[in-house]
Order: C-alpha cells, then structure tokens, then sequence
C-alpha cells in the first residue's frame, strides 16, 4: 500500500478518506499507508505528499526520541523522553491518549536529578496516569494509554 505524509495547516480534524477517515491534529503532520491518494483541497489548508521510499518493517523502525530539560508537551509521535531536570523540577505534560500515534511513552530521568527536582507528568484533560512524577535519580518508566488512562508496565 502507499503512504502518505498527510499534512494539516488548521485545526484538528479528520480527512476523509477511501480507507476511512484519518485524524489529523492541528498545524501537524501524520505519515500514513492508503489504499488511495485522497482527495483534498489545499486551499482548506490540506497538503498530500506521496512518499516513494520503502515501508521499513515496524521492528527495525527507530522510536521518535526527545531531549527535553524543561516544561515540554509531548508530542503525538514522541515515543522516548531523555529527561534532564537538574536545573529545576518541572512538568511533562502528555498528549490526549487518543491521539498519540503509538499510544506508548517512556520517560527516563536522563540528567540524575530526579530525586532533588522531580518531573511530575500531567496526564491531559480528564485522563489519568498511574504514574505521578519521577522522583528517584535515573528512574524511567515506561506509559501506555488504555480505556482513558495512561498506564505504568
């Protein structure tokens, strides 16, 4: 099947397509496989880009990782957190579970510091998290989104 980067340049929404429909968040972009091009209308802000290359196998495919050493979101494609709070305690705040691509972050205390400036996680909206913050030096943890929840496994 083909793919598709899908990219978005309003609101979120969903771009109907023969396949259904594909959730696109706002000023964003998502990588996709379609059994057809879809129809959509740039000036609505919709841009379809066809990729060429080969579909890597999801095994040998490397996870979306973020060096983040303050308040971050993260992202729907961030997979892996390397978290440095030894300047200060902060937040990381996640994503509606929903929308996040692969439904799974972990989080990895990569500057030590956890234990003197925690790193509270703050899940989104009405979600929940079994996880409040890293507070131990080094820990990591990883989060899976499930029934309006984030998980700890």
């Amino acid at each position: 099947m083909p793919r598709f980067v899908i990219t978005n340049q309003s609101a979120e929404r969903v771009l109907s397509t023969a396949d259904g429909g594909v959730r696109v968040p706002g000023n964003a972009s998502v990588e996709v496989e379609l059994s057809a091009r879809p129809n959509a209308d740039p000036t609505l802000g919709w841009r379809i880009q066809q990729l060429t290359d080969p579909v890597e196998p999801r095994t040998t495919r490397r996870p979306m990782v973020a060096s983040v050493s303050a308040a971050y979101a993260v992202a729907i494609n961030d997979e892996v957190l390397l978290v440095d709070s030894s300047s200060a305690a902060f937040a990381i705040a996640l994503p509606p579970g929903a929308s996040h691509l692969t439904g799974r972050v972990v989080l990895k205390d990569a500057g030590g510091s956890a234990q003197s400036n925690n790193i509270t996680i703050a899940p989104d909206g009405g979600e929940t998290c079994d996880l409040a913050a890293l507070t131990n030096d080094d820990e990591s943890a990883t989060l899976v989104f499930s029934g309006g929840r984030w998980h700890q496994v």
